[in-house]
């Protein structure tokens, strides 16, 4: 996320940014691409979608219980913004339930990453 002058929002650079490091990879044979981040509706997915010019999409949740999601982005988080981004999760959290964009879900408290890691990438057909 960047504060940008003018009147150009940052998801459009965002999603323009996507696009063109997806397309690097892709001319240098990658032909699977991940992408960390949650999207809200189908507008997004959509974008993002393009943005990467996938033929195959699956969607993940990455999933913790609300307590838990809360207390990391609280220990992440240390500037003026903190309560407003502990308070969103909560809100992301309600977002996404209703969205169900997911193909699939991963829980991924108390778990080792690399299990986490593991499951995600086996129930997407990538190992």
């Amino acid at each position: 996320m960047a504060h940008l002058p003018g009147s150009a929002p940052s998801d459009d650079v965002m999603y323009r940014n996507l696009q063109a490091v997806a397309r690097n990879y892709a001319a240098l044979g990658v032909d699977r691409f991940m992408v960390a981040r949650a999207v809200e509706n189908q507008a997004e997915l959509e974008r993002c979608v393009n943005g990467v010019a996938a033929q195959e999409v699956v969607v993940c949740r990455v999933s913790a219980s609300v307590k838990t999601m809360q207390q990391r982005v609280g220990s992440r988080e240390s500037g003026v913004a903190r309560g407003k981004y502990v308070k969103r999760v909560g809100i992301l959290n309600d977002t996404l339930d209703r969205a169900q964009l997911e193909n699939f879900v991963v829980r991924n408290e108390g778990r080792p990453l690399t299990e986490v890691a593991n499951e995600m990438l086996g129930r997407a057909h990538w190992l």
